[in-house]
């Protein structure tokens, strides 16, 4: 599938999961990048400019698309809901243990969410 319409698949398929996860505010852009092939996507966010930024690995782009998404897009929905212990955590040298604790816990939590809300959404 040429890379285009791999795209505008992945776009409409982010749509969908960002109504679902009431994220209609944000601005997320797609992009497909070539790196290490470690990650199936990563994801940066700007709350305060209400934007976010996905960039999905060309190498492993088939695999569970889906349930990369959602997951992506969960980061940011955590984030926008209860980021704000992480940003404590990530200025206070002393507690980067925690820091590491709580991301940590959190990528656990999102792995187990991810699943059932695909099947929410899709099917």
């Amino acid at each position: 599938m040429p890379m285009d319409t791999e795209l505008q698949r992945i776009e409409r398929m982010v749509k969908k999961v960002q109504r679902c996860l009431k994220l209609a505010s944000y601005r997320i852009k797609s992009y497909i990048g070539d790196n290490d092939g470690s990650e199936y996507a990563e994801i940066s966010y700007d709350h305060p400019r209400r934007s976010a930024t996905v960039i999905f690995n060309q190498r492993r782009i088939n695999n569970d698309l889906e349930e990369t998404i959602v997951h992506e897009l969960l980061h940011l929905f955590i984030s926008k809901h209860v980021g704000v212990a992480e940003d404590v955590l990530e200025r206070q040298k002393r507690h980067r243990s925690l820091l590491n604790k709580y991301q940590k816990g959190e990528e656990r939590a999102i792995i187990i969410l991810a699943s059932l809300v695909r099947k929410a959404i899709f099917g």
